[in-house]
């Protein structure tokens, strides 16, 4: 598919302010191109300075609830989610808990409960804990949360996914918090699970103080690793808020401040600490804790985050590392086959079914479909037999799955069902209607403007004497995210040399007014050109002494 470049446009006196305060040129530039940012401070804002849980609809009623349990020694159990955002989630959740006094106990589900709270997670709750307290789901879990109260549980929600469009779809939950579900905007409405337990954990600690019960009130700070990757691992909007758990806890990650899983996570995966930033958190961190969860063990992680000594988390973490090379080798092998099964020209949904396909890893390959096609994609595997399917959607280009499929149900909600975001969805249907459901996908997804040509958003382009290694280590230490988008660049080069790396890479020297830059293309063929045209980003080159350019394609 052709592509249009177009330029994010710097504002000069924004760019010129930062420049003053210590910002690289290149990227002072690229940020006074994103939305709300005026000054360094506005980069990461100081947690000081980020709203209070007191506005949050719920917060304080949740508060409530716990700190009586917390007098009253009532257990409380923690229900999270399998992904990496629910196991932080409910790692930071308990862990908290636990420093501020309560009885407390957890419960993550497998891949094939379904997903968050359901009925049997209630029983099982109901057996050692009073309350219950869910992380990162709940929002849709009417019969779990009905099934908690029947067993006299008091039950609190607290979630960050669009609730149900329905009031009679609402569980009865004792208290729910969700930034999503208030009809009153916060100022934080796109928080991470992890950063409503975060929220959650601030409102108990200050309901807690004000009652005079904490004599040494735990410092939230040290919560903040888990809250940085669940956070950067659940790609939800890099706002202020989000940019500001993201950074403060990378920071603490860098210094060694975060608990032993993660450090051991990132020994075993050959990460130093001392450079690590939200890319690695993408790339190491977050696939290792998912892969426990995509590959039916998500008590693994769970317990490598809880781990209370090194021993004891270098055990858990090479469980962790040997489940993540098991899900590449079976995300590898769907991918591959889901790629060559498109038809050519790819339809406007594409929606894929296979019964070897493993349940872990369809979302990966769903999110490979849209790279390839540019085209949304839903991608089926077997959910325990009888034709029933359970499949995983991954959006491209804004295209907004989770209205797609809510417009489908009103014209036939007994086909299927699910839920989600809008750029990533969980979809339940039978193999008897998959090919219906397909039918209406595209269609959906065929009311969207598609275009023939690609538009690529880059920023301004750097002169060659502003590629450095402060401004290349710069780059790596924001948070960047959705709607806050790492700097892109175009340029035209030439090219010196190429040579083929282990793995299907491509290692280069460019060269841009008269000065040579170290460059690399993953998974490429040389070009054998003398100039190319390419769309990259900046790194630091931590094989090197400096900065290095990442292609990402040519032009």
């Amino acid at each position: 598919m052709p592509s249009v470049l177009t330029t994010r446009p710097a504002d000069e006196s924004i760019a010129a302010k930062l420049r003053g305060e210590g910002v690289a040129p290149l990227l002072a530039r690229a940020l006074s191109a994103r939305k709300n940012v005026n000054c360094k401070a506005d980069i990461a804002p100081a947690l000081q300075n980020l709203p209070t849980h007191r506005d949050l609809p719920g917060m304080e009623n949740l508060a409530r609830i716990l700190a009586d349990a917390i007098e009253n020694n009532q257990p409380v159990c923690v229900v999270g989610d399998y992904d990496a955002d629910g196991v932080t989630a409910a790692a930071l959740a308990f862990s908290a808990l636990k420093k501020m006094g309560a009885q407390a106990s957890w419960r993550i589900p497998e891949r094939p409960d379904g997903y968050g709270l359901n009925p049997q997670i209630s029983e099982l709750a109901a057996q050692d804990a009073r309350v219950l307290l869910t992380v990162d789901n709940g929002a849709s879990a009417v019969e779990g949360v009905r099934r908690a109260r029947e067993l006299g549980m008091t039950v609190c929600v607290t979630d960050h996914h669009l609730p149900p469009e329905s009031s009679a779809d609402i569980p009865p939950a004792h208290c729910a918090v969700n930034p999503k579900s208030s009809s009153e905007p916060w100022a934080a409405p796109n928080l991470s699970g992890v950063g409503v337990a975060f929220y959650a954990m601030a409102a108990l600690r200050a309901e807690l103080t004000g009652r005079g019960k904490l004599h040494s009130p735990p410092n939230l700070a040290d919560f903040l690793d888990l809250a940085a990757v669940g956070t950067i691992a659940d790609c939800v909007p890099m706002d202020a808020v989000n940019r500001s758990l993201a950074a403060q806890g990378l920071a603490r990650i860098r210094a060694g401040r975060c608990c032993a899983g993660l450090r051991a996570i990132l020994d075993l995966a050959g990460r130093p600490r001392e450079s690590f930033n939200s890319r690695g958190v993408s790339h190491a961190l977050a696939p290792r804790v998912n892969a426990a969860g995509r590959l039916n063990d998500a008590k693994s992680a769970m317990r490598c985050l809880l781990a209370e000594n090194d021993a004891e988390a270098r055990l858990a973490a090479a469980r962790l590392e040997e489940l993540n090379n098991e899900r590449v080798r079976l995300q590898r092998l769907a991918s591959d086959e889901a790629v060559l099964r498109v038809s050519d020209p790819p339809p406007d949904g594409i929606v894929l079914h296979d019964s070897d396909w493993h349940p872990g890893v369809i979302g990966i390959v769903a999110a490979r479909l849209g790279d390839v096609y540019g085209r949304p994609a839903i991608v089926f595997a077997d959910d325990g037999g009888g034709g029933r399917l359970k499949g995983s959607g991954r959006t491209v280009n804004g295209f907004n799955l989770h209205a797609a499929l809510s417009g489908m149900r009103l014209a036939r909600p007994d086909l299927f069902e699910f839920g989600g975001h809008s750029s990533a969805v969980g979809v339940r249907a039978s193999l008897s209607e998959l090919g219906e459901f397909a039918g209406m996908f595209s269609r959906a997804c065929g009311e969207f403007s598609w275009e023939d040509s690609e538009a690529l958003e880059v920023d301004e382009s750097p002169r060659a004497e502003e590629i450095t290694l402060s401004a290349a280590r710069q780059l790596d230490w924001v948070s960047w995210g959705m709607d806050f988008p790492v700097p892109r660049f175009a340029g035209e080069f030439g090219v010196v040399s190429e040579r083929v790396m282990r793995g299907g890479h491509v290692r280069m020297i460019l060269e841009l007014e008269g000065r040579r830059f170290p460059a690399v293309r993953f998974f490429a063929d040389p070009s054998g050109e003398s100039r190319m045209t390419a769309v990259y980003g900046i790194e630091i080159n931590h094989f090197g002494s400096g900065a290095q350019l990442v292609v990402e394609r040519t032009l």
